[in-house]
């Protein structure tokens, strides 16, 4: 009994600590929001490693680039939650794009690709759009530090990438 019992904890602690990266998988986000005069915008990334990015105004102060981990349960519902819109097939801008609404923007990346993903505040329900702001008020779940350098973000926005210098964060 006491052999089962050891052999079952070992399992259990292995089985904890290994991912399993099926084909396909995703492997990286990055989303930003734009902000409009009242709102400063935020851009945010997110991987597989569970680091998370962050760049914008935190806790009332000037913007920042900051660094932290999500836990691998957030990182499992962030998956779940893209694979529940269907992020490689939903339509991927919602039409018509007015510059003066907030912009959402979010790439999700996996072993094969990418897809880039807009939308623009509104009332009307939309998965993709929700799934937006939840990530937008992620940081609440991180526990962040000043990073020690800059990062780059391939989002599009102009309010969020003019500030942002030339080098890559993510690339190999």
């Amino acid at each position: 009994m006491k052999v089962f019992l050891l052999l079952f904890i070992s399992l259990l602690c292995f089985g904890c600590n290994k991912r399993v990266h099926r084909k396909g998988e995703i492997t990286k986000i990055e989303f930003a929001r734009d902000g409009l005069s009242i709102t400063p915008g935020v851009t945010i990334g997110i991987d597989e490693t569970l680091d998370y990015k962050y760049f914008g105004n935190y806790e009332s102060q000037h913007q920042k680039y900051l660094v932290g981990k999500v836990s691998s349960q957030f990182w499992d519902t962030l998956t779940r939650k893209l694979h529940a819109i269907k992020f490689k097939t939903v339509k991927a801008t919602i039409d018509p794009l007015d510059e003066s609404e907030e912009y959402y923007e979010l790439i999700v990346y996996w072993t094969n690709g990418k897809r880039r993903l807009l939308r623009v505040w509104s009332k009307e329900p939309d998965p993709v759009l929700s799934l937006c702001e939840w990530i937008d008020t992620s940081y609440k779940k991180v526990k962040l530090h000043k990073a020690n350098g800059i990062i780059k973000f391939e989002t599009l926005h102009h309010s969020i990438a003019e500030p942002i210098p030339d080098t890559v964060w993510g690339q190999k």
